[in-house]
């Protein structure tokens, strides 16, 4: 798990020093975002990672902002955090969007450590698998380790060892 980073990705102060403290307390990598440049950039680069994504950053367009990072970071596992009175519509579309869950902002914080860790076991299998296909910036060259297929250039051929 050395390579799990966990975002809290809010410009509330006392949210983000809350949740640092409880997450850095449970011996997780901890970093703090308050805009969603700053996470774009970090997720770029880092192998895995949660992000706890306030909707309060984003807010009418969070839901593309959510849609770019997940097209750009296979690795990403993106839970939207709200206040209670925000509409389902919204938390709807950030859901449709590619966010993968969605909790409360006053969520209590041995259930938020639950959650996370129950999310952590649904997701693990597939960010690992996310990383077996690699895709050159310009998308000329891809290459699947678990098929051990390269595709370079629209042609395909079988990897061998060395």
């Amino acid at each position: 798990m050395s390579h799990l980073t966990f975002w809290v990705v809010t410009a509330d102060t006392q949210l983000s020093r809350r949740w640092e403290t409880l997450l850095t307390r449970e011996g997780w990598q901890v970093a703090v975002e308050n805009d969603l440049t700053g996470l774009a950039s970090a997720v770029g680069r880092s192998r895995y990672g949660i992000a706890l994504l306030d909707w309060e950053l984003g807010r009418a367009s969070t839901a593309e902002s959510v849609a770019r990072l997940k097209k750009g970071a296979s690795g990403l596992s993106i839970i939207l955090v709200s206040p209670p009175s925000l509409v389902p519509d919204k938390v709807i579309s950030v859901l449709e969007a590619g966010a993968d869950d969605h909790f409360l902002d006053n969520i209590d914080d041995k259930l938020l450590l639950a959650k996370l860790k129950a999310h952590m076991r649904r997701i693990l299998p597939s960010l690992a698998s996310a990383l077996d296909v690699l895709v050159s910036p310009g998308g000329e060259i891809r290459v699947d380790r678990s098929k051990h297929e390269a595709l370079i250039k629209g042609m395909r051929g079988r990897m061998v060892g060395i």
